[in-house]
C-alpha cells in the first residue's frame, strides 16, 4: 500500500521502494534488531511510521531510500526508552509489541478509546489455557494477499502472535499494546456496522450477540465477504 501511494504521488517507483526496503541494515539498530527476517513476508512491515510526509521528487532510487530511512527514523523517534522498558516488563520484544499493536490497529481503526480494551482481550486470550490464539479476523486477509501463503499470520490457527506486524500501527495502538485495560475479564469482542464494540466473557455470549446483529442486519462481516 505504501509503495502504491509513493508511486502515484510521483516520489518513487514501487520497485525502487521495495529495493530500498531490502537494502536496510538490521543488526546495528535497536529498533530493528528483533525483526523476524526470513519469517515475515516483509521484514519492515510495521516499522514505517504512519505519518504525513513531504518529499521532493527527483531520482526515484534516491528518493526511495530517503523515504525508507525517514519513515524508520520516525518510528525510532516515537519508540521511547520507557516503551522498551515496558515491553520488557510485559515479557515481549518490541517486534512483538508492534505486532500486537498492528492487530489492534486493524481491529479498532481510528477508534482510539477502544484500543486498550481490544488489547486487553488479546492478552487475555494469549494467557488463557483454553485459547492461546488471538482469533482476529483481519489477520486472515493479510496472508491471503501473498502467493504461497502458509497461514503463518492467521491468528485463528496460529498460537501466539504472528511473526511480525501486519500494518503500520499508529502511536495510540502502540500505547494500547503496552498499556492494555487492567483487569479486563473479556476473551471475545465483536463490532457492528456502526463501529460499536461488544465484549464478552464466553463464546456463547459472543455468538448470541452475533446472532442478534445478523438478525438486525447490523453484522459487519457480510460486508467484508
Amino acid at each position: 500500500g505504501i509503495a502504491t501511494i509513493l508511486e502515484e504521488a510521483g516520489v518513487c517507483t514501487k520497485s525502487d521502494f521495495i529495493y530500498a526496503l531490502n537494502e536496510v541494515e538490521f543488526e546495528d539498530s535497536r529498533l530493528l534488531e528483533n525483526c523476524n527476517v526470513g519469517k515475515t513476508y516483509y521484514a519492515l512491515e510495521g516499522y514505517l511510521f504512519p505519518e504525513t510526509y513531504n518529499f521532493y521528487s527527483y531520482d526515484s532510487a534516491e528518493c526511495a531510500k530517503m523515504v525508507v530511512d525517514r519513515m524508520i527514523a520516525q518510528t525510532d523517534k516515537r519508540i521511547t526508552d520507557e516503551m522498551y522498558d515496558r515491553a520488557e516488563e510485559l515479557g515481549y520484544t518490541m517486534n512483538e509489541i508492534l505486532t500486537m499493536a498492528s492487530v489492534i490497529q486493524m481491529e479498532a481503526g481510528q477508534n482510539f478509546k477502544e484500543m486498550k480494551n481490544v488489547a486487553a482481550v488479546f492478552y487475555n486470550r494469549l494467557n488463557d489455557k483454553n485459547e492461546g490464539t488471538l482469533g482476529s479476523s483481519p489477520t486472515c486477509y493479510y496472508g491471503e494477499s501473498f502467493k504461497n501463503d502458509d497461514g503463518r499470520y492467521n491468528t485463528y490457527n496460529v498460537k501466539g502472535l504472528p511473526p511480525g506486524p501486519l500494518c503500520s500501527p499508529g502511536l495510540e495502538a502502540i500505547k494500547a499494546a503496552l498499556y492494555p485495560t487492567k483487569d479486563s475479564p473479556y476473551l471475545y469482542f465483536v463490532t457492528d456496522k456502526d463501529g460499536n464494540f461488544y465484549y464478552h466473557k464466553t463464546a456463547a455470549e459472543q455468538q448470541k450477540t452475533i446472532n442478534s446483529l445478523k438478525q438486525g442486519n447490523n453484522w459487519i462481516y457480510e460486508y467484508f465477504n
